[in-house]
């Protein structure tokens, strides 16, 4: 699979898109990268790797596949809500407020 060079900077990042590109095509997967100087870098297993490396790139027989990925659903927080009394005479939607002013005592005041 051909991936971006920062793809293949990053161990974590590289074993994360082997691992993905595994899962869905069931296949053993090489990453490759171009690098700076325009030489081609894989990352895979290094018998696959050694072959790679002793071929030019023009006799690879290259695919391209289009991924489309579907985003995960949204996920929310699961906050009960708030179910109506059956015998309330407030119409739906609507909640009664009750404000709560806190009192303050002094000593000797009346």
């Amino acid at each position: 699979m051909v991936v971006r060079p920062w793809v293949l900077a990053n161990i974590h990042e590289a074993n994360l898109f082997v691992v993905a590109f595994q899962e869905r095509f069931r296949r053993t997967i090489v990453l490759v990268a171009q690098r700076a100087d325009g030489a081609a870098r894989f990352y895979g297993p290094v018998d696959i790797v050694r072959v790679l490396q002793a071929l030019p790139l023009e006799l690879v027989p290259w695919r391209r596949i289009l991924l489309h990925t579907t985003p995960p659903p949204p996920w929310r927080l699961p906050i009960p809500q708030p179910q109506p009394h059956p015998h309330s005479a407030m119409p739906a939607g609507s909640a009664e407020i009750t404000r709560v002013l806190p009192t303050h005592h002094r000593a000797g005041s009346r």
